[in-house]
């Protein structure tokens, strides 16, 4: 895995879970923990782990921060905190799936 990707992507998924335990968005925030743990340890299985979180009913990418889906933030503050998530979720997502892609078979 290219260290430079993989320190980028793991400043990503810092500032991700930063955000959502912010939010106290419990799932993701556990889910993309391991991941990160995964990658501290040198483990590929979390840029699967990572990649496993998009697409689909449910996913990653269905995730709205609002109060009105039990986060701990304003009504006031969801606009700037889903820009934010959407640029990390994308960010994180094209970063994983280009490392995922040169990895060895």
């Amino acid at each position: 895995m290219a260290s430079d990707s993989i320190g980028g992507l793991n400043a990503d998924l810092d500032s991700l879970l930063v955000l959502l335990d912010d939010a106290d968005e419990q799932h993701w925030s556990r889910w993309f923990r391991a991941a990160r743990r995964d990658l501290s340890n040198r483990d590929a299985y979390g840029l699967r782990r990572i990649l496993q979180a998009y697409g689909g009913m449910g996913s990653f990418n269905d995730l709205v921060i609002h109060p009105r889906n039990g986060h701990t933030i304003s009504p006031d503050e969801a606009r700037q905190v889903n820009e934010r998530l959407d640029t990390l979720r994308t960010q994180i997502y094209r970063v994983a799936h280009q490392l995922r892609r040169e990895q060895p078979r």
